[in-house]
C-alpha cells in the first residue's frame, strides 16, 4: 500500500496481520537499504514475530519502492516519514505500538523522538559520530565521493550507487545523538542491542549510550546485519523476549 507523506510523496508500506494483534511493530530500516534490510535481516525478524503482532515495513522517501530522490533524504526528512506512519498505525488501530529500528534507521528514529510509543528497540545503534567520518571513509574506502556541498557517491554492496545530498551532512551535524536517545529512554522502555563483531559501526564511538539513565544495553555476538543464522536467531529471541514481557 502506498501512504503519502508531509510532501506528498508516496511511501511504500507493507502491512503483515495474520495475528490480527492489537500490538503494532513498525520496522525502520538504516541507511541506503530498504524495508528488508541488509541481509533480509527485517524479512527474517518478521517472519518469526508475525503469529504474535501485527507488523508494519516500510520503505523511507527516496528509498526502496517509496518515491523521492534519495540526494534529498536527510534524518529531518526520513523522521517525518517515520511520523506519517506512526500517525497512520495510531489511527487506524489506536493500539500498543513499538518501533524496532536498526543502524541509521535508530537516528531516523531518535530524531522525531516519538511519544506513545510504548517500547522501542534499537539494534546496532549508530556511533555519535556526527561529522560524519565513519560514513565518509566508508564512502571513501569503496571507491565513492564525499562532496558536502553537493552530491556524494557511496557504492553499496548490493552493486547500486547512493546518491547523499548535502542536507544530509548538515542534518547530521545538527544532531545530537546522546541528547535524543536520553530524552527517548526518559518516555519509553528503550533497549540498544550491541553487536560484538560490528564492521560498520565502530565501537570507540559508541561510550555514553550504556550510561543513559532507564536504558537497557544488550550486548550480543554478531555482524552489523546478524548475518549469521544462529547468531540471529539469538537476536529474534531477546527481540521477542523484550516485546513480550
Amino acid at each position: 500500500m502506498k501512504i503519502a507523506n508531509e510532501q506528498g510523496e508516496n511511501l511504500d508500506v507493507l502491512v503483515i496481520d495474520t495475528a490480527n494483534s492489537k500490538k503494532t511493530i513498525i520496522f525502520v530500516h538504516g541507511l541506503g537499504t530498504d524495508k528488508n534490510e541488509g541481509h533480509n535481516l527485517f524479512g527474517v525478524i518478521a517472519s518469526a514475530l508475525k503469529e504474535e503482532f501485527r507488523l508494519i515495513l516500510f520503505d523511507l522517501s527516496g528509498c526502496g519502492k517509496s518515491e523521492g530522490k534519495e540526494e534529498d533524504s536527510n534524518l529531518l526528512k526520513q523522521s517525518k516519514d517515520l511520523e506519517t506512519i506512526i500517525n497512520y498505525v495510531h489511527a487506524k488501530y489506536g493500539e500498543d505500538t513499538y518501533i524496532i529500528a536498526h543502524s541509521f534507521g535508530t537516528f531516523v528514529t531518535a530524531r522525531l523522538s516519538p511519544d506513545n510509543i510504548q517500547k522501542i528497540i534499537f539494534v546496532a545503534m549508530a556511533n555519535k559520530d556526527t561529522s560524519g567520518n565513519s560514513i565518509k571513509d566508508r564512502i571513501r574506502s569503496r571507491g565513492g565521493t564525499v562532496d558536502e556541498k553537493g552530491t556524494s557517491l557511496y557504492p553499496r554492496t548490493s552493486g547500486g550507487i547512493q546518491k547523499i545530498g548535502s542536507s544530509f551532512w548538515l542534518e547530521l551535524a545538527r544532531f545530537d545523538p546522546i541528547a535524543e536517545v536520553r530524552k527517548l529512554a526518559s518516555k519509553t522502555s528503550l533497549t540498544i542491542i550491541e553487536p560484538n563483531q560490528d564492521e560498520i559501526v565502530k565501537r570507540e564511538n559508541r561510550e555514553g549510550y550504556d550510561e543513559i539513565q532507564n536504558l537497557h544495553y544488550i550486548r550480543l555476538d554478531g555482524s552489523h546485519d546478524f548475518a549469521d543464522p544462529e547468531q540471529r536467531k539469538t537476536l529474534i529471541q531477546h527481540i521477542s523476549s523484550i516485546l513480550t514481557a
